[in-house]
């Protein structure tokens, strides 16, 4: 067959051999071709799609996980700049009928040797249990790495196989327990789109944890140590508040990879103060929880929504300042705390104005309380070698997410008050029109020229413009109307008539 005979090579049979191979783990893989990643794929619990899986079903759904894809679609905003965006699909007419086509692209893939495994992560001040896996990016499709080199972490929304899924709903919790589903994809989401699971993500391996950083960096140096022992590291570990019993427990199975007492202190400072950081974190949440509390506001259909939320903090100055749902304005509060607890002082609102202020490139936007965090870490890079120094590196990339995700939010609720407005001005337009058409006393005309000015009147004053025109149509008939006079004068001498007696009135 010459190469040019097209036709016959369409039809070319071809013979395919599974042949079995040792499956690599993650740590193994070339790092020029491939990056790896971490994904928090569903935590458990009720989401905010309202479904709800259990621990034990995630559990049964880890086998899918080998080999399916981690897929996305790529596009450029207003500003040229690229980001992944959802699950998109586009609808397409044939001949043949409606069918839907998946526009998502395969960037990588969950292997085999996925190791598969529960973590807890802290999201909004509120810790949650997350299934978790690992998985391989192409580096050969450069956008898609370059998203990921450039934002560190991106939001994940798993995508399950159709026939697979199964459950039951639960009225009295509003929700749908999910008994049964198997893994189709894992996909990417763009910083417009907010995860159904909260928290779900698909991270840099390396920016995963600041404890994987400092055993990657400490896999360089040599090793010898000079016999330092588990007392040692928890009389050296006590004068760290905010280091925890877990991380010291991992260290006892390191302490040979230390050459001195003070690379030990190193190490654990570092923590420390990451640690004090996060702490800052959950104290945020904690304080939005309690702003989210402090009253309950019902709309016109009767929903029931907290009155407030948070916008922005000053834990040093014990104020936060929120936005209140009720009269579409910003308002703050002064606050005390006392242990965990966070108790807003309802009576000591103020007025708060926001100002618009010009953002440079490379100029921070993070809100107060990120500020306190920021000078955390500030503090642990100047004392510390170049260990902390990738640590910070991780942490700001960290704090830019969280903080992206909390103005997701906000933008999401405001978008959903201006649908909210636009509909309540859509039901008064309906009801100022049913009334002005169902006026009996108003010509055609007249309600269409009412009809057309319609939106220059409240409900009180529509109906006021009716009765003036209904007023003046009554005035105007009986100015116009004439009145005939019917009276027939009785005389008892009929010869005797005057021109002015029909204006007295007879008497019987």
């Amino acid at each position: 067959m010459k190469l040019t005979d097209f036709e016959n090579a369409r039809h070319m049979d071809v013979t395919f051999e599974l042949v079995e191979t040792e499956q690599k783990g993650i740590e193994d893989i070339d790092l020029a071709r491939f990056t790896p990643v971490k994904a928090w794929i569903a935590h458990v619990g009720k989401n905010l799609n309202k479904s709800f899986f259990s621990k034990e079903q995630l559990t049964t759904m880890i086998p899918s996980l080998s080999f399916i894809p981690i897929v996305g679609f790529i596009q450029a905003d207003s500003s040229n700049k690229e980001d992944f965006a959802g699950h998109e699909e586009r609808i397409v007419i044939t001949v043949e009928g409606v069918s839907y086509e998946y526009l998502g692209r395969m960037y990588g893939f969950v292997p085999e040797k996925n190791n598969a495994r529960f973590e807890f992560k802290t999201v909004n001040g509120v810790t949650r249990e997350y299934l978790v896996c690992d998985g391989i990016i192409v580096n050969k499709f450069a956008n898609a790495k370059e998203i990921l080199d450039r934002d560190i972490e991106k939001g994940q929304s798993m995508e399950l196989v159709k026939e697979t899924f199964e459950g039951y709903y639960e009225k009295d919790e509003d929700q749908f327990v999910v008994t049964n589903a198997h893994f189709d994809a894992l996909c990417f989401l763009g910083d417009k789109k907010i995860p159904a699971m909260i928290g779900g993500a698909i991270e840099k391996v390396h920016f995963s944890a600041i404890k994987y950083e400092i055993e990657q960096i400490m896999k360089e140096i040599e090793k010898g140590g000079n016999g330092l022992d588990i007392k040692q590291l928890k009389e050296i570990a006590s004068k760290f508040d905010y280091v925890s019993e877990e991380f010291v427990s991992d260290l006892e199975l390191k302490l040979t990879e230390y050459e001195t007492v003070e690379s030990l202190e190193e190490v654990l400072k570092v923590e420390n103060d990451t640690q004090f950081a996060l702490t800052v974190t959950a104290q945020v949440g904690m304080l939005e929880k309690a702003v989210s509390g402090l009253e309950t506001y019902r709309d016109r259909w009767g929903d029931d929504y907290p009155r407030y939320y948070m916008r922005d903090a000053k834990l040093d100055d014990m104020e936060v300042y929120c936005y209140d749902r009720a009269t579409y304005s910003d308002v703050g509060f002064t606050f005390t705390k006392s242990g965990e607890e966070f108790a807003i002082d309802k009576e000591s609102s103020f007025k708060v104005a926001w100002q618009p202020v010009r953002i440079e490139d490379g100029q921070s936007t993070n809100f107060e309380v990120a500020k306190d965090i920021e000078e955390a870490v500030n503090y642990a890079v100047d004392k510390s070698n170049a260990i902390l120094e990738q640590s910070k590196t991780k942490y700001e990339a960290q704090l830019e997410s969280q903080k992206t995700e909390y103005e997701t939010q906000i933008n999401g609720i405001n978008s959903e008050l201006e649908e909210l407005k636009h509909y309540k001005a859509s039901i008064e337009l309906a009801t100022k029109t049913d009334y002005v058409n169902n006026v009996e006393n108003l010509e055609q005309f007249e309600k269409d020229d009412l009809i057309s000015k319609i939106t220059d009147f409240s409900i009180e004053e529509i109906t006021d413009e009716v009765a003036k025109i209904i007023g003046k149509k009554m005035i105007k008939f009986s100015a116009g109307d004439v009145v005939k006079d019917t009276f027939v004068p009785h005389y008892e001498k009929e010869e005797v008539k005057k021109a002015y007696d029909h204006l007295f009135t007879e008497k019987e």
